[in-house]
């Protein structure tokens, strides 16, 4: 497989992920260039430096056949979507992280406008329905700093109830669960569970 916009140094494939029965693939691109935003922008773009981008091919009739073209809500140079992707068991929801996307806000569905963490990362999800990619969530922890690097690395459920987000860079000093915060432990890590 290869995308339609294919470009050099674009590390097309730095994540993949396949439904359950094998016929849905979602691909990530961390450095590819896009500037457009959500589902089927301009694949020919290449004005924001490694936005990153996702991919969705799917397999019918023995033949695979790209799909979706998928890029942040708020896409800025540098944020690197697609280092990590996940796909459900069904094929009808995909995420895809984010490691140097720069919001400030937290939880989910907050201002994509606001760009005050540097490399604080996020994670984005993309839903099939009625034969069509959509754009979905907006996913945030609920506490950030700068370079904490969530949507690192991604897992979810099969039936995409439950979702696991990783933030490596994460510098609290707490242990076990739902700790308070703090800035103690540098690069600590942390891991944020979500359901649905």
């Amino acid at each position: 497989l290869k995308p339609a916009n294919a470009q050099a140094t674009d590390r097309f494939g730095a994540s993949v992920s396949v439904s359950l029965n094998g016929k849905v693939v979602a691909v990530g691109a961390p450095f590819e260039d896009g500037a457009s935003i959500g589902v089927g922008g301009d694949g020919s773009d290449n004005s924001a430096l490694f936005a990153g981008a996702g991919y969705i091919f799917r397999e019918s009739g023995g033949m695979w056949a790209q799909e979706a073209y998928l890029k942040a809500f708020n896409t800025e140079a540098n944020d690197e979507i697609g280092v990590s992707a996940v796909i459900s068991g069904d094929g009808t929801m995909v995420f895809f992280g984010a490691r140097y996307e720069a919001g400030g806000t937290t939880g989910i569905d907050g201002n994509l406008a606001d760009n005050s963490v540097a490399t604080a990362g996020a994670l984005y999800s993309f839903e099939f329905v009625n034969g069509a990619w959509v754009t979905g969530h907006y996913f945030k922890p609920s506490n950030i700093s700068v370079d904490d690097q969530f949507g690192s690395i991604i897992s979810v459920s099969s039936d995409a109830r439950t979702l696991v987000c990783g933030m490596p860079r994460e510098d609290s000093s707490n242990s076990g669960i739902n700790g308070t915060p703090d800035e103690i432990f540098a690069s600590a890590g942390a891991v944020y569970i979500f359901s649905r």
